[in-house]
């Protein structure tokens, strides 16, 4: 029952892969590893797998505003059928773990990082330190925490305009996740996929931000 709550509408145990081609490193791709269907002879239909193959894609940059214990800052983020979450712990086992976009969030991405302060024991939570709060800042002497509020929320003497600690907030902590051995070998599938790609002449990545763009206009978490 632990595991199963743990590890509720996670895929892991489907056939998937993961994208990160070198030329988009800030762009991860959570797809299904059959792809079979999209070759026509010994061409590969780009737009067939975009279609049917494409499950979740992620879009992460490095914060702005302090190093926020190292972890990535997811930008965008969209999936279908409710593979995002899938996607979110695959990003935070390749990474050295994530945090939301600091100006604006979505209902749904912060139910997800709820869960990983409250349900995911798996999860490895690290409290940031606002720097924007000068009544408590700095709790810890490390400056590596340092980082500034997720969703552009307002804390003053460690608590908001809600009356939430900062402490309770699930955008007040990065996420870290151990590289699991199904992740590693999606992106080892991904790394193999894209490689055939390149070596018959087809610039797969050179698709992938028109991709990214019209998928996070059509798809929320």
């Amino acid at each position: 029952m632990i595991r199963q709550t743990m590890l509720e509408g996670l895929r892991f145990n489907e056939k998937l892969m993961v994208l990160n081609h070198p030329n988009t490193p800030t762009l991860y791709l959570l797809c299904d590893a059959q792809w079979e269907h999209c070759m026509r002879g010994s061409t590969f239909d780009k737009e067939r797998f975009f279609e049917h193959n494409v499950l979740a894609m992620i879009q992460v940059m490095s914060p702005k505003e302090g190093p926020c214990n190292d972890a990535v800052e997811i930008k965008k983020s969209a999936a279908i059928d409710g593979y995002g979450p899938t996607l979110y712990d695959c990003v935070m086992e390749l990474t050295d773990g994530i945090i939301n976009y600091r100006d604006s969030v979505s209902g749904s991405a912060k139910n997800v990082m709820r869960k990983y302060k409250n349900s995911r024991p798996d999860v490895d939570k690290k409290l940031l330190d606002n720097i924007d709060d000068p009544k408590t800042y700095p709790r810890t002497p490390d400056t590596i925490d340092d980082c500034i509020p997720g969703d552009m929320a307002y804390y003053e003497d460690g608590v908001d305009d809600d009356d939430i600690r900062w402490e309770d907030d699930p955008l007040s902590y990065s996420y870290n996740k151990e590289l699991s051995p199904t992740v590693k070998a999606w992106v080892a599938t991904g790394n193999e996929f894209l490689n055939k790609l390149e070596s018959g002449g087809d610039l797969f990545y050179t698709d992938l931000r028109r991709w990214g763009r019209e998928m996070f206009d059509t798809a929320g978490l």
